[in-house]
Order: C-alpha cells, then sequence, then structure tokens
C-alpha cells in the first residue's frame, strides 16, 4: 500500500540534514512549541498538491497541530534570511551531490541573468518601477522589476542560488516607496535597499555570498549589461574569471595586451 504524500514528505524533511542545517543559519527558530519544519513540511505538501492553504482549510483536510496564523508568521517574518537558506541549501545540494558525479576537469560556472517581470496591473507593490522592455519589438517602459538571479551550473545540471527584486535607483521612476514601518536591522529591509542599489553593485555583493558559501566555481557566465570594466575587475578579485560579451560603445574602453581598446575598433580590424 502505497504511503500518503505528507507521510513521505514528513520523512524527508526530518531526515535531511542539510534542510535543518539551512533552516537554522536562515535564523528560522520554532516559536510556541511549534517546530519550523512542520510548517516546512506543510508549506511542501501544498505545492505538491497543487493545493492553496485557503483551499485546504475549507477541504477540512488541514490536520496539522497549527493554525493558518504560525505559517503567516513564518513567511512574513523580517528576521529570517531566506536568501541565505536557499544559498546554503543550493550549496550543501551542490558540494556533497552534483559536484562528485563528474570529472574534476569540468569547467563549472554562475551564471548571471536578469529578466523582466511585468506588473502592469498592480500599483500599490513595494518598489514597484518603470522597467524598459527590451526583449520585443517596439520596447516601452512598463511596471515591474528586474529579477537578478545567479545559478550554478556543470554544463549538465543548473541550481538556482540566489535572486533579488530590482527596481529603480533613480527615486523618480518608482511608483511606490519603502514602507517607513520596516525594521532597518531586518533582512527585509537590507534587501529593499540592495533592490535600490544599481544592478552590477548588487551583483558583486551576491557573488561575494556565493564564494563564500563555497560554491565550486571559477568561471561568471554574463551578458554585456554587466560588462564593465569596473565590475569585471571586483568579480576578478573574488578569485573568479569572467567570460561575457563585450559592450559595443564607444564610451568604454579595455585593456587588451597592454593597451587600451575600444570594442567596435578591435572587431573592426
Amino acid at each position: 500500500m502505497k504511503r500518503p504524500l505528507s507521510h513521505q514528505l514528513q520523512d524527508f524533511v526530518k531526515s535531511s540534514v542539510w534542510l535543518a542545517s539551512a533552516l537554522k543559519k536562515a535564523n528560522a527558530y520554532k516559536t510556541r512549541d511549534i517546530s519550523v519544519l512542520d510548517i516546512f513540511t506543510y508549506l511542501l505538501q501544498l505545492v505538491y498538491t497543487k493545493k492553496s492553504m485557503y483551499m485546504n482549510i475549507l477541504t477540512g483536510t488541514h490536520k496539522s497541530n497549527f493554525a493558518k496564523d504560525a505559517v503567516y508568521r513564518l513567511l512574513n517574518s523580517p528576521f529570517i534570511n531566506w536568501s541565505a537558506f536557499l544559498l546554503n541549501l543550493a550549496a550543501c545540494i551542490i558540494i556533497n551531490k552534483v559536484a562528485g558525479l563528474t570529472s574534476e576537469n569540468r569547467l563549472n560556472a554562475i551564471v548571471v541573468d536578469d529578466t523582466l517581470q511585468n506588473r502592469d496591473r498592480s500599483t500599490q507593490v513595494e518598489l514597484l518601477t518603470r522597467v524598459y522592455n527590451h526583449t520585443e519589438k517596439g520596447a516601452k517602459y512598463i511596471r515591474g522589476f528586474r529579477p537578478l538571479t545567479l545559478g550554478w551550473t556543470d554544463g549538465c545540471t543548473f541550481i538556482p542560488l540566489i535572486f533579488r527584486h530590482l527596481s529603480s535607483e533613480d527615486k523618480r521612476n518608482r511608483y511606490v516607496e519603502i514602507n517607513s514601518k520596516i525594521d532597518k536591522r531586518s533582512c527585509g529591509y537590507k534587501e529593499r535597499m540592495q533592490a535600490i542599489t544599481p544592478a552590477p553593485k548588487v551583483l558583486v555583493q551576491l557573488l561575494k555570498q556565493v564564494v563564500r558559501a563555497g560554491i565550486p566555481a571559477k568561471h561568471v557566465l554574463m551578458d554585456c549589461w554587466f560588462a564593465f570594466p569596473t565590475t569585471i575587475i571586483d568579480i576578478g578579485n573574488l578569485g573568479l574569471n569572467v567570460v561575457a560579451r563585450l559592450k559595443k560603445t564607444w564610451k568604454v574602453k579595455y585593456l587588451l595586451n597592454g593597451e587600451k581598446k575600444q570594442y567596435v575598433k578591435y572587431i573592426q580590424r
């Protein structure tokens, strides 16, 4: 007889030392005698059964020893660093499981990309901003964000590491400002401040966290939007090599064989 999915998930979560360790490092502790692992297992169950917590309660299938308020307290806590949880969990999986499946000569890389998140119907979302849509013909400005995402790959497997929703550093482009009630010591406030920081600086900050986590990678793969000379130098100082298409502009020069060259002139030669 096949065991229920909830029991299988409970066994998986309780037997996973990495998951409990990542939650602890992210400052996710139990409150009021309710285990964080129990709530996390319940949230996983909702994902795999494709049901919301509202429908779970409405249909009477919510049989946990905690109420919905406990779930909301966990998800809405500004002091839990969910970004650190994702990064530490990914590091454990890569180091202990994935990296050993391939040869030591294989080149591992950190892939950097920023995509467009359209929020045209939103009006009151924090740090909602005007974003230039360059992915379609007749590009125009739309409401939304630019999620900056870093992932690890060995050429066969891709594992997400860390991400940030980027707004605009220009206050005139933002529709909504930061909630003034947010504690400035919290992880949530720090991520909000990163959202209004220039993307190249945020990229270097995130790469520093990836290096500290011990992710086995020596290369950073990114597009030309991030290929500023200062950004490339900062990434090189972290011990990482950069693979990127250079900016095709007359305003930026790159050092090649001891000589400063413009990208356009070098290609034409």
